[in-house]
């Protein structure tokens, strides 16, 4: 559903998608509970609350009652005062189908550079009749950026990268979480999503490991995808450990196996670090080849330290420079 009135402070964008289709390893700021009738039932979800100004941002989903004759956005801006309500009905939106038939369908919006950062309430109606159901007022935060990045940090670029190109979505709806270490499940989920970026076919099926099962079914799709493309092999052949921080030795076996995988030449000899002579020479040619790309230069001239933790803010960093070397 897009509006047709450019004048208006956002944009909505409307698609079916099936329920399936939201991630659900994304994160689930806000889920608003059906709002049921006795011919019908609403329900909002959402998937993201933080709403970067100049971007489109994905919210997640509205189911409205079969026979919705008009829908109703409303969106109350703390920030400035703003206020927007657009009316949406068969009349002036091809796809009005979609709701009118209590199909989900997915939301986007837009929030113009010139807001200003603060608080945004979302209420959603869906009227049938003379009838309407309105949600529980969705609450987003309109911002640069997450809360928690010093624009000035090395790393800064590179969360904005991942964010805009949807390798993460954030630790909780407005915090990135810079300093805190790499899972070995987040670190597969980030992989798959580069992956499918980059246009390599990156569809998993659920994994075999057997301490995986309280995971999401999208993480145990990214670690079956992990281990099926040999970029791991779990920690044993039964065993994925996914709640183990990821190393950077770690790290530059994925990356370079990852590589492998896009056709890349990742023909290495051992590191020249000098606090590496203990690893396996598998694991040398992969942080020597890490090196020579420009991926990593090692924590010091000398020193790569091989078995300290990954963390976010570190490897959004590391993935946005491979990204570069893939394309």
């Amino acid at each position: 559903m897009k509006t047709r009135r450019a004048a208006l402070a956002a944009v909505l964008v409307w698609a079916t998608i099936m329920a399936s289709a939201v991630p659900a390893s994304a994160v689930q700021c806000i889920s608003v509970p059906p709002i049921r009738a006795s011919h019908g039932s609403m329900t909002v979800s959402v998937e993201n609350q933080l709403t970067v100004r100049g971007q489109i941002s994905s919210l997640g989903q509205v189911t409205c009652p079969v026979g919705t004759t008009k829908l109703i956005w409303e969106e109350f801006y703390a920030g400035d005062g703003g206020y927007l309500r657009q009316i949406f009905d068969a009349t002036n939106d091809p796809e009005f189908a979609t709701i009118a038939s209590g199909q989900p369908a997915s939301m986007g919006i837009f929030i113009p550079p010139t807001r200003a950062p603060g608080n945004l309430d979302v209420r959603i109606t869906c009227v049938v009749g003379q009838v309407a159901w309105a949600s529980t007022t969705v609450g987003m935060v309109v911002a640069e950026q997450f809360t928690d990045i010093d624009p000035g940090k090395f790393y800064a670029p590179s969360v904005d990268w991942a964010r805009a190109s949807k390798i993460t979505t954030g630790s909780t709806c407005t915090t990135f979480s810079p300093d805190a270490p790499v899972s070995r499940w987040q670190m597969a989920v980030f992989l798959q999503r580069l992956a499918n970026r980059v246009g390599l076919p990156a569809v998993g099926s659920i994994d075999s490991f057997s301490d995986t099962s309280a995971l999401s079914t999208t993480a145990r799709e990214a670690i079956g995808w992990l281990s099926s493309s040999r970029i791991t092999y779990g920690i044993t052949p039964a065993v994925f450990n996914p709640s183990g921080t990821v190393t950077r030795w770690q790290m530059a076996l994925f990356l370079q196996r990852f590589a492998n995988l896009a056709g890349l030449d990742t023909t290495s000899g051992p590191d020249a670090f000098l606090d590496t002579t203990e690893l396996h020479a598998d694991w040398r040619r992969a942080i020597g080849w890490l090196a020579t790309t420009g991926v990593t230069a090692g924590k010091t001239l000398n020193s790569f330290d091989p078995d300290g933790v990954v963390t976010r803010a570190q490897m959004v960093t590391f993935l946005d420079r491979f990204d570069l070397i893939l394309h």
